[in-house]
């Protein structure tokens, strides 16, 4: 009669499976909602596909987790409105439609990439965007805004970190 509780929801496709606990509950204050989720991708690229997004990242394994809760219910406009926390792995893979530029190079002579160059392994150099060994990043998410101090991708050309502010709305 207060509305509706899962306690497991499973989705499964072809690259993706997302396991997920929540609920949408009618308050004195309005509709209430929460969810516990998280998506384990083994093609990052075909599930950002399927889910109707620019594949922006092409890894081999995808990981994210989500621990959220907002006013109102569930609809398109969640990550708008939702408080907690976000967490984001992603291995093996690279950014596209991105161009590095010295970095190429700089990972050429890389240290770090040594083994990868005895194994006669170039492809960091040779395929498009930016390739990364490890992404993993941890979100606060508020009023409709993601914070984050410790993003961080590692990569035979380069180590980046983000700490910082987006906004997420439309």
């Amino acid at each position: 009669a207060q509305g509706i509780r899962f306690d497991n929801a499973t989705i499964m496709a072809e690259s993706a499976r997302a396991d997920a606990k929540g609920q949408w509950l009618r308050t004195v204050d309005g509709p209430r909602s929460t969810l516990d989720a998280t998506i384990e991708s083994k093609d990052v690229a075909a599930t950002l596909k399927s889910l109707g997004y620019t594949p922006f990242i092409e890894a081999r394994r995808g990981e994210i987790t989500a621990d959220l809760a907002w006013n109102g219910g569930f609809d398109s406009n969640i990550l708008e409105h939702a408080s907690g926390a976000i967490s984001v792995e992603a291995e093996s893979g690279q950014i596209v439609n991105l161009q590095p530029g010295a970095g190429r190079v700089l990972g050429l002579f890389s240290v770090g990439a040594l083994p990868r160059r005895l194994a006669l392994d170039f492809s960091d150099l040779t395929e498009k965007g930016l390739a990364f060994d490890t992404i993993h990043g941890d979100f606060e998410l508020r009023d409709g805004n993601a914070f984050t101090n410790n993003l961080l991708l590692r990569g035979p050309a380069a180590e980046i970190g983000i700490a910082g502010r987006t906004g997420l709305g439309s």
